[in-house]
């Protein structure tokens, strides 16, 4: 690709002269990379020539960049042995790949050294940690690895000093920072052109419009996103915390919900309570929710709540919840609350296992979502995406990896322990999207 866009050379044969190998293995090259076969090529050919495409043109330049490479390439002498092997080493360990698994390897690595860390300070991951995140990815294509196979990965990535073992820890070194920026600027300039625009959202349909039209799929999900109730809109607080972990028992077919939130009030009067909607896919009473909140955690003070909906059994509940007392301006508290919803499983629409968040009725903010769920059964390709609101993609996966809890490790899921539930958790800093949800698949 670096040949065809300087023009040094344009033809198989000419690119073989050049770096001076056979043309069987130019050729085996252009084969197994496909780069004038895919649904977003990198190279045109025409006759014998071969064009690199806007975007193979902005790949050589991603990937030529001399903080990449350390060196200009015009300075390499591609006929020579020592030159080739020169820009291999610095592309090593991803150079030569024909496995997806390291890129993923990698991109976990990346997302995970930050969490509780910075760029300038990376921590290090837990390797047990990477490989589900490895294999949660792969499951989704319907991929699969061994451990064996991700030793062996993380040995190479060491041996190449892209990574260092630190007290039993993965640690990304400079050069493997340096790589993981380059995966990302590549998977970016490919993403700017397989994704709709998002940037211009006039004649676009509203939330609203959107969770109507799903009407047809998951009740539970185009209720909750819909934000047509204006007394459910808290206008009062902003929540420094917002965290959810649904509890799915497939073999009874149940679903409970634990919430912990932190919240401020944001402004010039005392407020007494905060509203809360919850959506269905099956019909139930107020009593059959089973709700109960408190301040602070479960031991802490229990809280009165009130049911606000207009009939019973419903699909929708909303419901206040009332604080001890008023909270004034500018000072926080917690709640913690848990609701139940039974025989929900039972009528998802087969194919659709997922779990939906909606953050539609909270104009100040969030400031902090924690997101997950557990069961009792195994859970596989497991996977969080945003809501886009767009007509031709709704939904888009996050790059956020999440972490693997067991409801035992988790006070807020007492009533759940010894149970055998355990699941995925992710963390999501200033959510700015309507809504969240979690799909997945359960273990044969």
């Amino acid at each position: 690709m670096v040949f065809l866009d300087s023009g040094i050379a344009t033809t198989q044969t000419e690119i073989a002269d050049v770096i001076n190998r056979d043309q069987s293995t130019v050729s085996s090259s252009f084969q197994s990379l496909k780069l004038d076969n895919l649904d977003i090529a990198l190279i045109e050919k025409s006759g014998r020539t071969h064009t690199l495409t806007n975007l193979g043109k902005e790949i050589v330049d991603i990937v030529a960049d001399t903080r990449q490479l350390g060196t200009e390439l015009d300075t390499v002498d591609w006929g020579s042995e020592s030159g080739k092997d020169r820009i291999a080493a610095r592309l090593a360990p991803l150079y030569g790949s024909r496995s997806i698994v390291p890129f993923l390897l990698l991109d976990s690595l990346a997302s995970r050294s930050v969490i509780g860390g910075s760029r300038d300070a990376p921590q290090s991951v837990d390797p047990d940690k990477v490989a589900r995140d490895v294999t949660n990815r792969l499951e989704k294509i319907d991929r699969s690895t061994s451990k064996q196979q991700l030793r062996q990965l993380t040995d190479r990535f060491a041996e190449r000093n892209a990574i260092t073992f630190e007290d039993g820890g993965l640690l990304l070194t400079e050069k493997g920072q340096r790589h993981a920026d380059l995966l990302n600027q590549v998977a970016e300039a490919v993403g700017k052109r397989i994704e709709p625009d998002q940037t211009d959202s006039s004649g676009s349909p509203t939330v609203n419009e959107l969770a109507l039209k799903m009407r047809r799929g998951r009740l539970a999900t185009s209720y909750s996103l819909e934000n047509n109730d204006p007394e459910l809109v808290d206008e009062s607080h902003v929540y420094k915390s917002l965290k959810r972990i649904d509890a799915l028992d497939t073999p009874n077919d149940d679903w409970h919900s634990y919430r912990r939130l932190t919240i401020k009030n944001t402004g010039t009067t005392p407020t007494n309570a905060i509203f809360h909607k919850e959506s269905g896919d099956t019909k139930i009473t107020f009593e059959d929710m089973d709700l109960a909140a408190f301040l602070g955690g479960l031991d802490g003070q229990r809280l009165e709540i009130e049911n606000l909906s207009d009939y019973q059994p419903a699909i929708e509940q909303k419901v206040a919840i009332y604080f001890p007392n008023p909270l004034p301006p500018g000072k926080s508290l917690t709640i913690y609350y848990r609701i139940s919803w039974p025989n929900e499983l039972a009528h998802y629409p087969e194919g659709e296992l997922d779990q939906t968040i909606s953050l539609t009725r909270y104009p100040q903010g969030v400031d902090q979502l924690q997101f997950g769920v557990v069961d009792k059964a195994g859970l596989v390709g497991i996977d969080c995406q945003k809501f886009l609101g767009e007509e031709d993609q709704r939904w888009k996966c996050l790059s956020n990896p999440p972490d693997y809890i067991e409801a035992d490790q988790h006070s807020d899921l007492r009533p759940l322990h010894s149970e055998g539930y355990s699941g995925y958790l992710y963390t999501i800093p200033s959510p700015v999207y309507p809504g969240y949800r979690i799909a997945y698949r359960l273990a044969e």
